[in-house]
């Protein structure tokens, strides 16, 4: 009776536990989110320099959280391309803005 019962907690745990492509969905969506209310809500001037600090944030947080639920090869799209990917768009954002922009979100 008590090894049925241990059999009944670990499946339920497993059967909420995320898969790596609804995590990747689901981390997708909240920086994309994310960066969508921190473009409307940022001053004009301070769009790229906000963007390429909530992109290079998610890229490592995403890259973390894979590091973390080792999730290391995968034969499609994995979580660390969706961590690269938000580390490039941080990175060219930072490069595309202006160093007084930058200077003026840095002042706050």
């Amino acid at each position: 009776m008590h090894s049925r019962a241990k059999v009944d907690v670990l499946q339920r745990r497993n059967q909420f536990r995320l898969t790596p492509q609804a995590l990747m969905d689901f981390m997708t969506f909240f920086v994309v989110f994310a960066a969508a209310v921190s473009i409307f809500i940022a001053p004009t001037g301070l769009v790229l320099p906000v963007f390429a600090s909530v992109m290079l944030v998610a890229g490592g947080v995403v890259a973390a959280v894979a590091w973390f639920r080792g999730m290391r090869q995968q034969r499609s799209l994995s979580v660390w391309d969706v961590a690269g990917s938000f580390l490039v768009l941080g990175f060219c954002a930072a490069i595309l803005s202006d160093f007084a922009s930058i200077e003026a979100l840095l002042s706050l």
